[in-house]
């Protein structure tokens, strides 16, 4: 087959799969890279996003991710092609779609991957995480800032842990990890943890939801967090009386702290009075 369309001059065939779930969702290897087509070979596009121009000889379709397997570039997984099992053509009129995320896997997903398509930009975009009860986890909102203005990257006490994510609201598809923690507990400046960090506990298996607001409309999708089963002689009873402690733990450190930040503030207020 000949990819239609794709402005590459005439790239032939190295390898073809079809999505396990998706049917008519095909995936071509060629000599140059990556297509991908949603109507059974009819039309194609490029794949290739970040892929270096080369043959492409393997492909495999494993769970949710995509496996190339290419010729003298070593091989690459496009994780989380839930997006491309979902997409449809009338998806671009609307003003906010919500695709419903992959289900993750404690101690072994990066996180929870949010991706939603915005037909316009959007003044502001909520993103909030719950959990079986309807009860707010985890509320993020972002806003189109000046690049001058985006204050600079933090990290939690300790140095452990990477920059937060940043909720996009630009035009188009979009993208928001959440790392499947709960808040992180109370800091103040000049914490220092040798041996650990404020981090929040991960969240225990079960159903959860995210809801999306954007442009006047909001969205929610339902996902599960499962057990890792590749760990044997744990229970999802197990996993959840270990979080219940880390939740206890999180807020005695909370606690610890709040009373430092309040010494602080008193031990201020004496000095300021002293000095008038």
């Amino acid at each position: 087959p000949q990819p239609r369309g794709s402005g590459d001059p005439q790239p032939f065939a190295r390898a073809i799969r079809e999505d396990k779930v998706r049917r008519g969702l095909l995936f071509l290897g060629t000599e140059t890279g990556i297509y991908v087509s949603f109507d059974d070979g009819a039309h194609w596009q490029s794949l290739r996003l970040d892929l270096p121009v080369t043959p492409v000889h393997g492909i495999q379709v494993k769970d949710n991710d995509l496996v190339i397997g290419t010729h003298g570039r070593s091989f690459y997984i496009l994780d989380n092609i839930s997006v491309l099992r979902q997409v449809t053509p009338s998806m671009t009129d609307e003003p906010l779609v919500l695709f419903d995320p992959a289900d993750a896997v404690r101690s072994v997903s990066r996180g929870v991957f949010v991706d939603y398509y915005l037909k316009d930009p959007a003044e502001t975009v909520t993103i909030e995480f719950l959990d079986s009860s309807g009860k707010v986890i985890r509320r993020f909102e972002g806003a189109p800032k000046p690049q001058a203005d985006r204050p600079a990257a933090e990290t939690p006490a300790g140095g452990r842990g990477g920059a937060p994510a940043r909720v996009t609201t630009a035009k188009g598809m979009n993208r928001f990890t959440w790392d499947m923690r709960y808040p992180n507990a109370v800091e103040f400046p000049g914490l220092i943890f040798w041996a650990a960090s404020t981090r929040g506990p991960i969240a225990p298996p079960g159903r959860y939801q995210v809801r999306v607001t954007a442009n006047g409309v909001t969205k929610t999708q339902d996902f599960e967090i499962k057990r890792n089963t590749a760990v044997p002689g744990v229970t999802d009873a197990d996993l959840h009386e270990q979080f219940a402690l880390a939740m206890r733990i999180n807020e005695r450190v909370s606690d610890a702290n709040r009373a430092v930040i309040r010494i602080r503030e008193i031990k201020d207020s004496i000095s300021k009075r002293i000095g008038q």
